[in-house]
């Protein structure tokens, strides 16, 4: 079961919202006490119906009743109703944020796409012998291999590195190139 958490900067962005300057400061204060109140109350209610489901679950594991398992059955419930009252807020939230962002670049896109990129690391790959590694150390050194190899131009004494230096002789020699004097 998740914690509930309030989002974080919560009082500054309060304050920066609803100080404009014409409303005396003990009045937004006072008004800032009670959504602190309103927060405190919501978590509260929230940590209050978890206990309650763990140990009304604990209860219904060692004496099976159906009351019991009605009991548990509307608890549950009303934990769901929570969680989902918190993401249906969440929703709103975030759809606010992305219409008062729309077509803007911003670190809204930025805070998107990084749990993208996180999110997909790479477990498994085949090397270039073709055989498949899952460690982190096999798969970094596939890596390493694989670009070497891709941006190594050195050349070797293999037949298509032989044709491809005659090739780039060939093309130096007959192009007009600038001199430096």
């Amino acid at each position: 079961m998740r914690r509930y958490s309030s989002p974080p900067g919560q009082q500054s962005h309060y304050f920066s919202n609803n100080d404009t300057g014409d409303i005396n400061p003990t009045i937004i204060w006072a008004a800032h006490k009670s959504v602190l109140r309103g927060h405190f109350i919501r978590a509260a209610t929230h940590t209050k119906k978890a206990k309650t489901l763990r140990r009304t679950d604990h209860q219904h594991k060692h004496n099976p009743t159906t009351a019991k398992l009605y009991e548990l059955q509307a608890l549950r419930h009303s934990v769901r109703e929570l969680s989902v009252a918190d993401v249906a807020h969440s929703i709103l939230r975030s759809r606010r944020l992305f219409y008062k962002k729309a077509n803007k670049m911003d670190t809204l896109l930025a805070r998107t796409l990084r749990p993208r990129q996180e999110s997909k690391p790479i477990t498994t790959l085949r090397n270039s012998s073709n055989v498949v590694v899952n460690t982190p150390r096999d798969t970094n050194l596939a890596f390493t291999e694989y670009y070497r190899g891709l941006y190594d131009h050195t050349p070797r004494d293999e037949l298509a590195h032989a044709q491809l230096l005659t090739c780039i002789t060939d093309f130096l020699a007959h192009t007009d190139l600038p001199k430096i004097a």
